[in-house]
């Protein structure tokens, strides 16, 4: 078995509701935050809990359990590991990398008569929105795509490519100052690329595909602002050249 709080003061906080053991946590009752997903004889769902903490401030938290929903790794090609650890490595090398992406506060892995079942919780994103939820609603709107072509370079200057850069799968908060903070979450399928244009290709293709709510003016400054901070992309380059087709061809209509 597998056990890790991020901090002893985590810890210490989750001992006092009695709920620092994998037991202890596979077990509490809480409704699904959605439906959880099945596969074959498998089954991932994320809950929502708060707890009260030494200083009476509330930890809210997302706690995601799930059984026998694996995938298949070098090191178990056959049974597989647990999509949550994969996306728990994912997020501690994104904190090492200085990459933004949800605070871990717990990780655990075990198996139960013949089946695999992991726990992964993180600190719940208060005051952040997606990018769909936000970007109607800001005044500045060339802001936030400058964030997120920030973002993605700085996670492709690294040799990682996200593999899920979907628009809700960046949570994005404005400081005082009105500035964007960026955060990436779903890191299970964030792998290293050798090659340096497959990752803003493989990226943008799958953001701007549902990006058409942004509008194309954005979409091209997006593209815009990417290759002026990043190696991994130039401007006329193959990759630019497909990418710029993408946006032209898109459905604004709706």
């Amino acid at each position: 078995m597998t056990e890790i709080f991020s901090t002893d003061s985590l810890l210490n906080t989750f001992k006092r509701h009695n709920l620092d053991s994998f037991d202890a946590l596979w077990e509490i009752e809480l409704p699904w935050f959605e439906e959880p997903n099945k596969r074959r004889s498998g089954w991932s769902g994320v809950s929502q809990h708060s707890l009260l903490q030494e200083n009476g401030e509330s930890l809210n938290l997302f706690i995601k359990r799930q059984q026998n929903h694996n995938t298949p790794c070098l090191r178990h090609p056959i049974k597989g590991e647990p999509t949550f650890a994969r996306e728990y490595r994912n997020i501690i090398k994104l904190q090492r990398l200085g990459i933004p992406t949800i605070d871990p506060v717990y990780f655990g892995e075990r198996r139960v008569n013949g089946d695999s079942q992991s726990i992964l919780i993180s600190v719940a994103l208060d005051h952040y929105q997606t990018v769909n939820e936000l970007f109607p609603k800001v005044e500045n709107q060339t802001g936030l795509v400058d964030a997120i072509a920030s973002l993605a370079s700085q996670m492709h200057q690294t040799g990682l490519t996200h593999y899920c850069f979907y628009p809700n799968h960046i949570f994005v908060a404005q400081d005082e100052q009105g500035a964007f903070k960026p955060r990436l979450i779903d890191l299970e399928k964030m792998r290293y690329i050798p090659i340096a244009s497959r990752r803003p290709k493989k990226d943008f293709v799958t953001f701007i595909r549902r990006a058409a709510f942004m509008g194309k003016d954005n979409l091209h400054r997006l593209l815009e602002s990417y290759i002026a901070q990043s190696h991994c992309m130039r401007a006329g380059d193959k990759t630019y050249r497909h990418l710029q087709a993408l946006i032209e061809r898109l459905d604004y209509s709706g």
